[in-house]
């Protein structure tokens, strides 16, 4: 729970410690940015696609991935920039069906 007043200038987001849930860092002014963690009791399934490129494009930067699961797709695309002040993680996080099918 965020508890202190602050003022943010940016915000990035990233699964930090691996566990499937996506974290939050703030990017406060004048003063030292803040990791909100995602501490939900279950993340259910999930996937975290790196792209990687293997001439001039090593970050895959334009790609677009789908990933079908449970009867529904979802697609994201890897951009270059993400935000003032902050960069998300630049691996695709995609959540999954509880139970595969």
């Amino acid at each position: 729970m965020l508890s202190n007043r602050t003022v943010a200038r940016g915000a990035c987001f990233a699964d930090y410690d691996n566990d499937g849930k996506v974290d939050a860092y703030l990017v406060n002014l004048g003063d030292q940015g803040t990791l909100l963690r995602n501490v939900t009791t279950d993340a259910g399934h999930w996937i975290a696609i790196k792209l990687v490129g293997t001439k001039s494009n090593r970050d895959g930067i334009g790609a677009r991935v789908e990933v079908f699961s449970a009867g529904k797709r979802q697609t994201a695309e890897r951009v270059a920039g993400s935000g003032y002040l902050s960069q998300n993680d630049s691996r695709l996080h995609f959540g999954l069906d509880r139970q595969p099918p």
